[in-house]
């Protein structure tokens, strides 16, 4: 008994001198979180170490010495997260609206599909990816390093067990899938799930700079920006001369047949950054079901099809074809076009704008070449060197 309560007054000891080093936060945490919102990437990280790591501290004091029920560190992982201040803690706000905290370096991530894997060759962190989706498993073209990464199972069925003995500390994935009962709710508590998006280009920025914040990759999360910037910026200059009365009607069709896309979709972001009036923006749900005798009366001057880059043509010349479509001015003049998911709905987003802004205002846009830009992005930010077609038509 003696023993235990020695030990248990070194703990406390120890709690206390590591509370000591934080400077007593407790006086100024509210001006701290006044100053800086969770939603973004602090500017002062040490202030928001020391409030994370006090507050934990004061957690652990209250449920170990005055007996209450909350949430908190073991004296173990105070002090492991300690050693590791003032650069640690660091807090974020994800997508979802959840509050994620990383307590020490990031060593080991699993992403889960393409996108993500994009994202963490932007910000040159591939060698800490230790699994990956089987969309990235099966693209050995694209993803020629992080291909040969053990896969954890897809978005839609993922492999618990396979996550779990890759013991990650960090698992990077989208807003809705897996879903949360199928992979946060079954993990142990040290594995934290950060659900970003990285697909649409009004909140790219943003979550690039959480991102390159959390593993300590600011730099290089802030290089993608300025390049990304400085083509949105161009399209932006370009476009201010024409009022809404002036843009091209333009009809964005998804996945399947006739799925608009609405105000509530990245696509129509993406239609709306380069220039283009969305005949569906109105209307209710993402992705809203239309038909031809709609799409008719509605007369597009434009028809852009989001396509599986292997299917472009296809896709393009099936909707040209199709019954009640003939006197659509888009598919009477020829200026039907499909685009791929690698621009879209990709951190490579960007190209997508390029391209449909080249389609909108051709003469407009007519020094910008939006291959020659993407692979430059492959180039400098994926570190690929391949021909890759991501439009149809292509010229």
């Amino acid at each position: 008994m003696k023993g235990n309560r020695t030990l248990s007054r070194l703990n406390l000891l120890n709690i206390v001198l590591v509370f000591s080093a934080s400077c007593l936060l407790l006086a100024v945490m509210p001006a701290v979180a006044q100053e800086q919102p969770s939603s973004s990437v602090p500017s002062n990280k040490e202030d928001v170490a020391r409030e994370v790591l006090a507050n934990e501290i004061m957690q652990y004091l209250r449920a170990e010495y005055l007996g209450e029920r909350v949430g908190h560190l073991s004296s173990e992982e105070l002090r492991e997260s300690a050693s590791y201040y003032p650069h640690y803690p660091r807090h974020i706000t994800d997508s979802t609206g959840g509050s994620v905290t990383i307590y020490k370096p990031i060593n080991r991530l699993i992403v889960f599909s393409a996108t993500y894997g994009d994202v963490i060759r932007i910000v040159n962190a591939k060698e800490r990816v230790v699994g990956v989706s089987s969309a990235i498993t099966k693209d050995e073209f694209y993803f020629p390093v992080l291909s040969k990464v053990p896969s954890i199972g897809s978005l839609w069925e993922p492999d618990l067990e396979a996550i779990i003995a890759l013991e990650p500390d960090v698992i990077l994935t989208c807003e809705k899938f897996p879903a949360p009962e199928k992979v946060d709710d079954l993990l142990p508590e040290n594995i934290k799930v950060i659900r970003m998006v990285f697909t649409d280009p009004v909140t790219l920025e943003e979550e690039l700079n959480k991102l390159g914040y959390l593993l300590d990759k600011e730099e290089e999360a802030g290089e993608f920006i300025k390049f990304y910037r400085g083509h949105m910026e161009t399209i932006e200059g370009r476009l201010e001369v024409f009022s809404e009365a002036r843009k091209p009607k333009v009809y964005f069709e998804y996945s399947k047949e006739y799925d608009a896309a609405s105000e509530g979709s990245v696509h129509h972001h993406l239609c709306f950054l380069a220039g283009g009036n969305n005949i569906a923006a109105d209307l209710l749900g993402a992705y809203p079901k239309v038909d031809a005798e709609w799409l008719l009366a509605q007369d597009p001057a434009i028809i852009v099809k989001w396509a599986p880059r292997d299917t472009l043509q296809i896709k393009r010349d099936e909707l040209k074809e199709r019954t009640g479509l003939a006197d659509v001015t888009a598919v009477k003049e020829e200026k039907v076009y499909a685009i791929a998911y690698e621009i879209t709905t990709r951190p490579a987003c960007f190209v997508g704008v390029l391209y449909m802004a080249k389609w909108f205002y051709p003469e407009l846009f007519e020094d910008i070449d939006p291959k020659t830009i993407y692979k430059e992005y492959q180039a400098r930010f994926l570190d690929l060197d391949i021909d890759l077609d991501v439009v149809y038509p292509s010229e």
